[in-house]
């Protein structure tokens, strides 16, 4: 009898544990995910990194694991040593999500990762170009173009960059897209040493964005750009138009003098010093 008892007791704790499980919202299947969520509410980066991964290895043929790559994503980008684990998770995302959405922001993420983490300029362009064919978002597809072109500029590849550029600005992007693309446009002709068209370029964005232009100091692209094109009085003449602009005009007044003393250099020049 005393046997009998002990089985029927069993019996009814073991239907009494899941049940207690369910009641207080604690499932088995999810203990890892659960876990990782506590650990990185304490700031234990690397402990809910390694539960997040666990969750994922478990589920790694389900959508269920594409929470936790992410999360793995999110917390190695700033807290994690390991920036392997900023690739390792976003390809899970691309090649396992079911959601266009998801995929395509992840990759996006790891084009990013590739240009701005590891100046890896050739993978940059890979995946910027993958990220090209899944979206169908103008304004997007531009940004991830700007990049692509800024990945050919330095790599020194001008021809290209200026193929990705004029794509851009054929499109009619937005205006900070236009700018960004302007001004790099006038980088890549700088580079190349074609002078007058880096001119009218830089020309164009103070007049059709004054107030950034101002901002980010354009009139002193322009007057370098017309220093190495020997347009040495229409340099200081834009240096003298926006001095004031600058936070320190007595530099900008310093640079004046040095173009003035260029001028004295030249062949013919009155007052050449010798």
């Amino acid at each position: 009898m005393r046997q009998l008892s002990i089985k029927r007791g069993l019996l009814i704790l073991l239907f009494l544990i899941p049940t207690a499980f369910v009641g207080c919202g604690f499932s088995t299947s999810d203990w890892e995910l659960t876990k990782a969520k506590e650990a990185e509410e304490k700031k234990q980066y690397n402990e809910a990194i390694q539960f997040y991964y666990k969750y994922l290895r478990k589920n790694l043929d389900s959508q269920k694991s594409i929470e936790p790559a992410l999360k793995i994503y999110q917390i190695a980008k700033i807290n994690s040593l390991d920036s392997t684990l900023i690739e390792k998770s976003l390809k899970h995302v691309i090649l396992r999500s079911n959601d266009q959405e998801i995929r395509m922001k992840a990759q996006f993420d790891l084009a990013e990762y590739y240009f701005s983490r590891l100046n890896n300029y050739e993978m940059a362009i890979n995946h910027f170009n993958k990220y090209l064919f899944l979206s169908n978002k103008p304004e997007n597809q531009n940004l991830a173009r700007l990049k692509v072109a800024k990945s050919y500029f330095y790599l020194n590849n001008f021809y290209q960059a200026t193929v990705e550029l004029e794509e851009i600005l054929k499109s009619k992007p937005s205006k900070t897209l236009k700018f960004d693309a302007q001004l790099l446009m006038a980088n890549v002709l700088q580079s190349e040493k074609k002078y007058s068209e880096a001119i009218g370029v830089y020309e164009s964005i103070l007049t059709d964005f004054p107030a950034r232009a101002e901002k980010e100091l354009i009139f002193m692209n322009l007057a370098f750009v017309l220093e190495d094109n020997k347009d040495f009085d229409e340099a200081i003449e834009v240096l003298k138009k926006y001095r004031e602009k600058h936070k320190d005009p007595a530099y900008i007044e310093s640079k004046i003098k040095k173009i003035e003393f260029l001028i004295s250099q030249q062949p013919g020049a009155r007052g050449r010093v010798k």
